[in-house]
């Protein structure tokens, strides 16, 4: 059977809005992010944690090169573009840097000067969980990065990474965390994985919203899935859905429980 190949000039077309039927088309250029981040941007008068993960049709979030990017396509790449121009901080594990090779995600430069994080600053901070410090060199402390370990472990991680202790926050949970960055002045938060960090965040019911993107291929294989943690029944709502040959994003909110609310 021949190959189809996707149309990569169309744009995305806004399927659900505000969760309802909506219809939008956004073009892959500088106009279309304007319009893509200004439905995506955080809430600027609260602290807002959000999931951000690509996949596969069959659940991967890595392809054979072990890591997202054979996931990736222009939609996915449009779209993450402008997602790392929306927070005031990334999260992610030390795992998921090593092999996604992070060092400084600045997202879409238009978007950077319309300052569309709550913080105002014009590249999004870094947060690192690890618990030995270990941490590629690429790495740059005045990025400004953080290091987050366990508690009674920053002394370790300190000498280990060579990151100064002011650099080093200690929180156990996912929770405690958000809360220590809440403390630092960020409100748009944005979780990039590994699983056991996503696990770490659905364990404490700490993500506000997932907007998570479904390339249109399958990989087979054993790739890991996007949470790896204790087992949970989370409801979330359908807010918006944008479609396009070679790749849905989607993006959902908490239900929350009577109790929560």
């Amino acid at each position: 059977m021949a190959k189809i190949d996707p149309d990569t000039t169309a744009p995305l077309s806004r399927l659900v809005g505000g969760g309802a039927p909506a219809f939008e088309r956004i073009t892959l250029d500088d106009e279309g992010a304007l319009r893509l981040g200004d439905v995506l941007a955080f809430p600027p008068d609260c602290v807002h944690v959000r999931s951000m993960m690509n996949q596969s049709l069959d659940g991967a979030i890595a392809g054979e090169d072990g890591s997202s990017a054979s996931l990736s396509n222009p939609w996915d790449f449009f779209t993450l573009t402008v997602l790392r121009a929306l927070p005031d901080i990334i999260v992610c594990g030390a795992t998921t840097v090593r092999s996604e090779d992070f060092r400084r995600p600045s997202g879409r430069k238009n978007l950077r000067r319309e300052r569309l994080r709550p913080c105002s600053a014009e590249f999004p901070a870094l947060a690192i969980l690890t618990t030995s410090g270990e941490i590629p060199p690429s790495i740059d402390e005045d990025w400004p990065t953080f290091l987050v370990c366990p508690p009674e472990k920053g002394a370790e991680v300190a000498r280990a990474s060579g990151f100064s202790r002011e650099s080093i926050i200690e929180a156990a949970g996912a929770r405690a965390i958000v809360s220590a960055l809440a403390d630092r002045g960020f409100r748009g938060i944005q979780v990039e994985g590994g699983p056991r960090v996503n696990g770490m965040f659905f364990d404490d019911g700490a993500f506000d919203e997932l907007v998570w993107t479904r390339s249109a291929i399958t990989v087979g294989g054993e790739a890991p899935r996007a949470s790896v943690g204790k087992p949970h029944r989370l409801s979330w709502h359908l807010t918006d859905l944008f479609h396009s040959p070679g790749a849905c994003i989607e993006r959902y909110t908490t239900v929350k429980s009577k109790e929560d609310q």
